[in-house]
């Protein structure tokens, strides 16, 4: 178990160091092993590759250019999740500030259990029209108060989504369809006019191909070696423009199966327990207990899912600082239930509702695996 050291070690303690090579204020220690003195006059091109983890670099980079200028790893956050590690790299805060616990959350706003970031309700995929993202998630953006023309360059897909006009404000969005445009797009921002810049571009698609073939499928590696091709010839464009290129990931991922998945549907009695559906990520669920039936709870997942996972009180993980430092976000104790439950080795426990898309996955990510947990540090 690897948790996330946010103390000068992880992604939220990156975006402090970003925020402070451009003179703004940042609440998290900077990140250590990095001195930011060589940023300190050029346009940053900071590039997060989804699902890009360090395991995974080490295993397949070599001879990359990726991993022939890696300079360190770092933790995730926890959840190792898009919906939480995204979200902080584009807030600079931890999950304990910004409160975004998990893909599936169980929203008071709306008394829904919504998928955060299309922002649909998990199930029937309904949008959730009925209340303004900026309500869910409150937190300022890395791009607000920066001081420099920043740029925010995400797929065309949800370039115009709640969740990206909330966590992208003060950038100039700019939308891509594949990975010639995601390189023009970079190119196009760096030639905007003569100010500093801060370049923020999200890669998505090596994460969506280990979900659907597996981290270590033929289709995920020839990816990687493609993204890295690309990522070799911005080093030298932003060479040309007084630019330094960052490139790191949100979280890593592990290879699971349907044959490593716990259903609460072959799990009765637990559902009857629980007083609405698992919420949270498929290797981290989050439990809402049924008032007078905490100890029935605690019983039943000790004697049957003690093999798949660790039970926590979810009060208590606030306290040991899984989810981040400093004072806790008012809803954050709302969207973690009473209880945690974390997935041992490549487990994962799912609640499939009606009406509710289900996809089986073998890529997966979330816990708190050495996989999933570290990311690497790139920069040229």
């Amino acid at each position: 178990m690897f948790l996330p050291d946010y103390n000068g070690n992880s992604i939220v303690n990156l975006m402090s160091s970003i925020r402070a090579m451009y003179g703004s204020e940042y609440l998290y220690p900077q990140l250590g092993n990095f001195d930011i003195e060589p940023f300190s006059d050029k346009n940053i091109i900071f590039i997060v590759i989804d699902g890009l983890g360090y395991d995974f670099l080490m295993e397949y980079g070599d001879n990359s250019f990726l991993k022939n200028h890696l300079h360190r790893k770092m933790t995730s956050v926890f959840p190792s999740s898009t919906a939480s590690a995204f979200i902080s790299l584009m807030t600079g805060v931890a999950p304990q500030q910004h409160g975004s616990t998990g893909w599936f959350i169980f929203l008071n706003e709306t008394g829904t259990l919504t998928s955060i970031l299309p922002f649909l309700t998990k199930a029937g995929g309904i949008p959730q029209n009925n209340v303004p993202f900026s309500d869910v998630i409150d937190q300022d953006s890395v791009f607000m108060g920066l001081g420099a023309s920043s740029f925010c360059i995400l797929h065309e897909d949800y370039i115009n989504s709640q969740c990206s006009g909330v966590i992208a404000r003060g950038a100039k969005r700019k939308s891509y369809s594949d990975m010639n445009g995601f390189v023009g797009k970079i190119e196009n921002a760096l030639d905007f006019g003569a100010d500093r810049k801060f370049i923020f571009a999200y890669w998505d698609q090596l994460d969506k191909i280990s979900h659907e073939k597996g981290v270590k499928s033929q289709e995920t590696i020839e990816h990687f070696a493609m993204v890295d091709k690309a990522v070799s010839k911005l080093s030298a464009l932003s060479a040309k423009r007084n630019g330094i290129l960052i490139v790191t990931s949100d979280h890593g991922m592990i290879d699971s199966s349907e044959m490593e998945t716990v259903r609460l549907s072959d799990h009765p009695d637990l559902k009857e327990i629980l007083a609405v559906p698992l919420s949270g990520e498929p290797r981290v669920g989050y439990c809402y207990v049924r008032p007078g039936m905490v100890m029935d709870f605690e019983e039943y997942v000790l004697k049957n899912l003690c093999e798949y996972c660790d039970m926590f009180k979810s009060s208590e993980l606030i306290k040991k600082g899984f989810f981040g430092l400093f004072e806790p976000n008012k809803k954050l104790n709302k969207r973690i239930g009473d209880y945690t439950l974390v997935t041992k080795k490549k487990y994962m426990i799912r609640d499939v509702l009606s009406g509710e898309k289900y996809k089986e996955f073998k890529g997966m990510h979330g816990s708190l695996s050495s996989e999933e947990m570290f990311v690497p540090l790139i920069v040229f």
